[in-house]
C-alpha cells in the first residue's frame, strides 16, 4: 500500500551512538497482533508521545482517542461477559448438577448409606441420564475434552507470555533521546517499508504491560478455571463440545473488534510495525530452542495431570466426589446407546409393523 494511506510515524534521528548501534544492529524482528491489543501498541509508542508533547497531528490525535477507546471498551466486554458467564452460565451448571446428586442420595440410597437396586432400575430416565452423562463419570472422555480446552488456553496465555517477553527484550529508550525517537521508519525509496519499535522509555513499557500483557494473561487463565468447572459441570456429552466452543468466543473478542472498528489504513500501519530488538548469537538461539522444546514437553504431560486430577480429584462441582455413580450406570447406560437397528440391518426386523 502506498505511504500516503498509512497512518505517519515520526521521522527517526539518531542522536548518540546508543540509538545508532540500535538502528545498525541486526535484529530479532517480532509482527503486532492483529487485534485491539496491537493496535494500543502502536498508538501508544508511535502517536501517545506526540499527543503528550501537543505536537501531535489531527491524525495522531484520532489514533489515540480510537485506540484507547477500542482498548477500553475490549476491556470492559471481556471483564463484562466473563462475569456474568460464571455467575449465571457456570454456577447455573454447577447448581444443576449438584441438585441432580442430592436427589440420587436421598432416592436411590437409604439412611445407612446403602444402595437400592430396586429404587435405581426404576429411577426417572431423564435424571438418570443426566447423572449418567456427568463429566466425571466418563473421566477419560472428559479429561480429553479438558486437556484440549486447558491447552487452548496455555496458547492464549503463551502469547501473552511472548509478547511481554519481546515487550522486555526491547532496549531501554537513552536518557538524552526522546519518546518520538522510539520508532524508526525503513524506506525503501518513497515508501515505508516498515516501522521499528527500537526502544522504550520506562512509562511506556509498564503502560503496555498494566493495560496490555496482563490483562491478556488475566483473562485468559480466568476462562480457564471458569471453563474447566462448567465442563466438570455439564450433564450431556455432546455439550461438553459444545460449552468448550462457546467459551472461545471471550478469547476472540479483541480480534472481533479489531475486524469490525479497525480501518483499513490502521490495519495496514500495525501490519508494517514491528518490535525489532538486538539478535542473539547462534549459540543462544540454539539454547533457547532447545530449552523451548523441554518446556513444551513438560508442559503437555503437566496439561495431561491437570485434566486427570482436576477431574477426579480437585474439581468443586461435587466437592470431595466419592466417585459412587459410574459402577452403577452400566447397565442402564449400555442400553441407551446400543443401536436399535445395525448397520445394513434389516428394517423389517428392526422397525416391526404393529405389536
Amino acid at each position: 500500500m502506498a505511504a500516503s494511506t498509512i497512518i505517519p510515524a515520526v521521522e527517526y534521528v539518531p542522536v548518540d551512538t546508543d540509538l545508532q548501534k540500535l538502528h545498525e544492529a541486526f535484529k530479532t524482528y517480532r509482527d503486532l497482533p492483529a487485534d485491539i491489543y496491537g493496535l494500543a501498541i502502536a498508538v501508544s509508542v508511535v502517536d501517545l508521545p506526540e499527543v503528550i508533547t501537543c505536537r501531535a497531528t489531527k491524525a495522531q490525535t484520532a489514533g489515540v482517542l480510537f485506540g484507547f477507546t477500542a482498548l477500553s471498551v475490549n476491556l470492559w466486554l471481556q471483564g463484562l461477559i466473563l462475569y456474568y458467564v460464571n455467575h449465571y452460565i457456570v454456577q447455573g451448571a454447577v447448581h444443576e448438577a449438584q441438585e441432580n446428586y442430592a436427589e440420587f442420595h436421598r432416592k436411590v440410597f437409604d439412611e445407612d448409606g446403602n444402595f437400592l437396586h430396586d429404587v435405581w432400575q426404576t429411577y426417572d430416565t431423564d435424571k438418570y441420564a443426566a447423572l449418567c452423562n456427568m463429566a466425571v463419570s466418563k473421566l477419560y472422555f472428559s479429561c480429553g475434552i479438558v486437556f484440549l480446552w486447558t491447552a487452548r488456553m496455555l496458547a492464549e496465555v503463551k502469547q501473552s507470555l511472548h509478547l511481554m517477553h519481546d515487550l522486555y527484550c526491547i532496549p531501554q529508550l537513552p536518557l538524552s533521546a526522546t519518546a518520538k525517537q522510539m520508532v524508526y521508519q525503513v524506506r525503501d525509496g518513497d515508501e515505508i517499508e516498515r516501522f521499528e519499535i527500537l526502544a522504550l522509555n520506562r512509562m511506556v513499557r509498564i503502560m503496555l504491560t498494566v493495560l496490555i500483557a496482563l490483562p491478556k494473561i488475566g483473562v485468559a487463565f480466568i476462562l480457564m478455571l471458569s471453563g474447566c468447572r462448567w465442563l466438570a459441570a455439564t450433564q450431556s456429552f455432546g455439550d461438553l463440545i459444545l460449552n468448550a466452543l462457546a467459551l472461545e468466543f471471550v478469547i476472540g473478542i479483541d480480534e472481533l473488534m479489531f475486524e469490525a472498528f479497525t480501518p483499513e489504513q490502521t490495519r495496514s500501519f500495525i501490519e508494517q510495525t514491528k518490535i525489532a530488538y538486538p539478535r542473539e548469537g547462534e549459540g543462544g538461539i540454539q539454547n533457547e530452542s532447545s530449552m523451548s522444546l523441554l518446556l513444551n514437553t513438560l508442559g503437555i504431560i503437566l496439561n495431561l495431570a491437570w485434566s486427570y486430577m482436576y477431574l477426579n480429584d480437585w474439581q468443586q462441582v461435587l466437592p470431595n466426589f466419592s466417585h459412587d455413580i459410574r459402577a452403577h450406570c452400566q447397565s442402564r447406560f449400555a442400553e441407551m446407546y446400543t443401536l436399535k437397528c445395525p448397520f445394513m440391518g434389516d428394517p423389517d426386523e428392526c422397525f416391526p409393523f404393529g405389536e
